[in-house]
C-alpha cells in the first residue's frame, strides 16, 4: 500500500495535510514531517488543523506555519489525513469532496479514503511517514526528523 500512496502523491502537486482534533505528538509530528517530505519532493503542502498546534509542540520546526481553521478552503488536489479513523475525527469541514489519502497505525483504523494505508504493526504514524520518505528517496533532514 505504501507504493500506492506514493503513486498518488507523485500524480498530484498541491496537498493539504491534517490529523485529528485535539492533536497529540504523533499527529503533530507526522503532519509536520509529512509536509516537509512533500515539499522536498517539489510539492506544495499545507498543514491544516481544526485546533491548531498545542503549546508544547509549538517549538517544532514549521509549527508556526500550521493553519488553524474550521473549514478547508483552497485548491488542493488531495488531502492526506494522518492518524484518523474517519474525516469526522478531524472536525474540519470541507474535506468531503476531496481526494483523500488515509495514513494510520491504529488497530481501530478504518478505510474511509480513496487510498487507505493502515498498518497496526507500526508503532506510530510517524514511523509510516518515515517509511514514506525512504520509499520516495527523500533525505531525512533535521527538520523532518524533529
Amino acid at each position: 500500500m505504501l507504493k500506492e500512496v506514493l503513486k498518488h502523491i507523485e500524480q498530484r502537486n498541491r496537498f493539504l495535510l491534517t490529523s485529528h482534533a485535539r492533536p497529540d505528538g504523533d499527529a503533530i509530528g507526522s503532519a509536520l514531517a509529512c509536509g516537509q517530505i512533500l515539499r522536498s519532493m517539489g510539492k506544495e503542502a499545507e498543514v491544516v488543523l481544526r485546533d491548531g498546534v498545542p503549546r508544547i509542540y509549538q517549538p517544532l520546526p514549521h509549527a508556526n506555519k500550521v493553519l488553524q481553521t474550521e473549514r478547508v478552503n483552497g485548491d488542493y488536489e488531495a488531502a492526506i489525513v494522518l492518524e484518523c479513523d474517519s474525516i469526522q475525527r478531524t472536525r474540519l469541514l470541507g474535506l468531503e469532496n476531496r481526494f483523500l489519502i488515509n495514513i494510520d497505525h491504529h488497530v481501530s483504523g478504518r478505510p474511509f479514503a480513496h487510498v487507505n494505508w493502515i498498518d497496526p504493526k507500526a508503532v506510530a504514524t510517524a514511523e509510516m511517514v518515515y517509511r514514506l520518505a525512504r520509499e520516495a528517496s527523500v533525505r531525512i533532514t533535521p527538520d523532518i526528523a524533529s
